[in-house]
C-alpha cells in the first residue's frame, strides 16, 4: 500500500512538472509585437496543437478512421498501394485518397496528407475556405513524413481562419495570398512549420506574397491578419542578379506577422514590402517581423518601403548581401515615391553586414531603438551609409536613434549625410555607444540643419586615439561638442565589454556606462501606440536595474550571470 502510495505522489507531481514544461515551451512573441491571438478572436494561431494522426491511424477529431470514412476528414496519401479517388470523397487510413481536393473547404474540415509528392490539376493549386475561430481548417502534412507540393499554390476565394501545418514546398513551389477578382476576404490565414525550396534560377518566384505588388487594388476586396511562423525559405534565384524575395507584403493588406522564420539565399530581399505601391494604394500596414534569422541575400535582410505602421524586433541579420553589399535593413522610398510611416526596429542583432540600418526617405515617426550592430565592412561603394551603423537621409517627422551598440563599423557609427533637414524635422541620437571604429569616418557625422539635431548620454570610443564627430563640416571632439551646448551627458572610455571577440556585448561591472544613461522619450511613444512596454535591454532585462539607465542596448545587472546580465527566462521554445 505505501508503494501505491508513492506511486501516486509521483505521478502527482511528474504531472504537474509535465503540465509546467508544456506551458513553458509555449511560443511568446518577441518585445513590442501584438500577440495575433488578440486579432484571432482568441484563437491561438501559433500555440494551437494540429489534430495528431496516431501511427495505427486513430484520430481523435475523426473517430472512424482508420476503417472508415469521417465526413470533413480527408486522408491523402499516393504513395499507399490502396489510395484511390473512385467512390472515395474524403478518404481513410486504410483507403486514402490519390489526390487533393482542389475546394473551398468548410468550417472544421480536417485535411491530412501522408508523404507524397502532389501535382495539380492546373498550373497551380487552388485552395481556400472559410473556417471559424472554433472550427479552423486544418490542411496538415505528416511532421514525421511531410508532402511535398511542387507547385504554386494560390489563395484568391474567400479564406478564413485556414492553417497550413508542415508542408514542403520543393523545386520553386510557393504561395501566393492575393484576390483575383472584386469582394474578395481573405483572412486569418497561418502558415507555419513549412519548408520552401527554390531553384537557384531566374524562373524561381519568391517564396510568399501577401497582396498585389503592382496594379490596382480589386473593389472590395481585403487581406488581414496572416502569419507565416517558423518556416525555412531558402534558394530563390541567383543572389548575384535576380529579384525573389523571400517575404514580401504588398496591397491592401493589414497585419501580418513574420515570425521565427529562416531566410536565406534569396535573388533580393529576405522580407520587403511594398515596392510599387501610390497613394491609392497605401492601404497596408502593421508588419510586424519577428525572431527570424535572415541571411546571405542577394539585397537586403529586410527592406521596406510604403509600410505604415511596423515592428521589427529581435531578428538576427547577416551578410554579405552579395549584389549590394549594403545595409541589413533598409526603409526607404518606393517606386512612387512613398516612404514608411511609424516605424520601430527594436533588438535586433545585426552583424557582418556592409551596413546596419539605412533610413533612406521615411515619413513621420521612425525609432531604432536598443540593436547590436557589430562587425560591419566596408563595401568599397561611394555611398557614405555603407559601412556604417545607422545611415539616414531624406526623413520627413521625428527620427530618435537610442540605446543601441554599434561597434566595429568601417565608416560611421551613426550619419546623416543630408544637407539640409526641413525646419520641422527632429533628430535625436542619445544612449548609444559607438566603439572600436576601424576605418576613417567619425563615430557620428551629421551634414545636415544642426539645430534640428540632440545628441546626448552616448558613449564614445576610439581605440586609436580621440573620438570624432563632424558637426556639418567642422571635425571636433566630444570636449568641443559640448563647448556648443550639444552632447549633454556624453562620455569618451571603452565600455568594458566582457568578450566582443565572441560577440558579448554585456557590461562588466566597471564599465563607464553603467547608470550614466537617460530614459528616452521613446519608450512612452511606443506604449502610447501598442499598449505595450518595450523598457527593456537586448536579452529581456527590464530597464533601468541601478541607480539610473545604462548606455547602450545592455543593461547591467548586479549580482547577476557571469556577465553580470541575468537572462530573462526562456520563452520563445517550443518542442519539436
Amino acid at each position: 500500500m505505501r508503494n501505491y502510495y508513492s506511486k501516486l505522489i509521483i505521478s502527482f507531481f511528474l504531472g504537474i512538472l509535465l503540465c509546467w514544461t508544456l506551458n513553458s515551451y509555449a511560443y511568446t512573441v518577441p518585445v513590442g509585437i501584438p500577440d495575433p491571438t488578440i486579432y484571432f478572436d482568441g484563437f491561438d494561431p501559433i500555440n494551437t496543437s494540429a489534430p495528431v494522426v496516431n501511427e495505427d491511424g486513430t484520430c481523435s477529431k475523426c473517430p472512424n478512421w482508420p476503417s472508415s470514412e469521417n465526413r470533413g476528414c480527408y486522408f491523402i496519401d499516393n504513395t499507399d498501394p490502396n489510395a484511390t479517388d473512385t467512390n472515395n470523397s474524403y478518404g481513410y487510413p486504410d483507403k486514402p485518397r490519390k489526390t487533393i481536393p482542389e475546394i473551398a473547404y468548410s468550417a472544421g474540415d480536417f485535411i491530412y496528407i501522408n508523404g507524397g509528392t502532389y501535382s495539380s490539376k492546373g498550373d497551380r493549386f487552388n485552395w481556400g475556405g472559410v473556417g471559424t475561430a472554433s472550427s479552423p481548417i486544418w490542411f496538415c502534412g505528416n511532421p514525421s513524413n511531410r508532402p511535398k507540393l511542387p507547385r504554386y499554390v494560390h489563395f484568391y476565394i474567400n479564406t478564413n481562419y485556414f492553417i497550413m501545418d508542415s508542408i514542403e514546398f520543393p523545386s520553386n513551389g510557393r504561395i501566393d495570398i492575393r484576390p483575383t477578382s472584386e469582394n474578395i476576404t481573405i483572412k486569418h490565414l497561418v502558415i507555419r512549420n513549412c519548408s520552401f525550396e527554390g531553384t537557384k534560377s531566374s524562373s524561381d518566384g519568391g517564396a510568399i506574397t501577401v497582396g498585389q505588388s503592382t496594379g490596382s487594388p480589386y473593389s472590395g476586396s481585403f487581406i488581414s491578419d496572416i502569419v507565416i511562423y517558423n518556416n525555412h525559405m531558402r534558394n530563390y534565384g541567383d543572389v548575384n542578379t535576380t529579384e525573389q524575395c523571400g517575404v514580401y507584403m504588398g496591397f491592401p493588406m493589414e497585419r501580418l506577422w513574420v515570425l521565427k522564420n529562416e531566410i536565406h539565399h534569396f535573388g533580393a530581399d529576405g522580407v520587403a514590402g511594398c515596392h510599387n505601391a501610390d497613394r491609392d494604394q497605401r492601404y497596408s500596414m502593421y508588419y510586424f517581423i519577428g525572431d527570424n534569422k535572415i541571411y546571405d541575400n542577394g539585397e537586403n535582410a529586410i527592406d521596406l518601403k510604403a509600410i505604415q505602421h511596423y515592428v521589427i524586433s529581435q531578428n538576427e541579420m547577416a551578410g554579405p548581401h552579395y549584389r549590394e553589399g549594403g545595409a541589413s535593413i533598409v526603409l526607404h522610398y518606393g517606386a512612387n515615391s512613398l516612404g514608411c510611416t511609424h516605424g520601430w526596429v527594436i533588438f535586433n542583432k545585426i552583424h557582418n553586414s556592409g551596413a546596419g540600418v539605412a533610413i533612406t526617405d521615411v515619413d513621420a515617426e521612425t525609432y531604432v531603438i536598443g540593436n547590436l550592430i557589430y562587425n560591419l565592412f566596408d563595401p568599397s561603394s561611394i555611398d557614405t551609409i555603407d559601412g556604417s551603423g545607422v545611415g539616414f537621409r531624406g526623413m520627413d517627422g521625428k527620427l530618435v536613434i537610442a540605446g543601441n551598440t554599434i561597434y566595429g563599423y568601417t565608416r560611421h557609427g551613426i550619419v546623416c549625410d543630408q544637407e539640409v533637414l526641413n525646419p520641422e524635422d527632429t533628430v535625436i541620437i542619445e544612449n548609444n555607444i559607438l566603439a572600436n571604429r576601424s576605418g576613417s569616418g567619425h563615430e557620428i557625422q551629421i551634414d545636415a540643419n544642426v539645430d534640428r539635431v540632440t545628441i546626448r548620454n552616448n558613449l564614445y570610443y576610439y581605440p586609436q586615439g580621440t573620438a570624432s564627430i563632424n558637426w556639418n563640416g567642422p571635425i571636433k571632439t566630444l570636449s568641443e561638442m559640448k563647448s556648443l551646448g550639444q552632447c549633454e551627458g556624453g562620455l569618451e572610455g571603452d565600455p568594458k565589454f566582457v568578450n566582443p571577440s565572441s560577440g558579448d556585448f554585456s557590461l562588466e561591472p566597471n564599465s563607464p556606462a553603467i547608470d550614466n544613461g537617460v530614459e528616452s522619450s521613446a519608450y512612452g511613444s511606443f506604449q502610447a501606440e501598442y499598449s505595450l512596454s518595450i523598457k527593456k535591454d537586448f536579452l529581456g532585462i527590464t530597464r533601468p536595474q541601478g541607480e539610473g539607465w545604462d548606455i547602450g542596448a545592455f543593461e547591467f545587472v548586479e549580482g547577476g550571470g557571469s556577465n553580470g546580465s541575468s537572462p530573462p527566462t526562456p520563452t520563445n521554445l517550443r518542442i519539436q
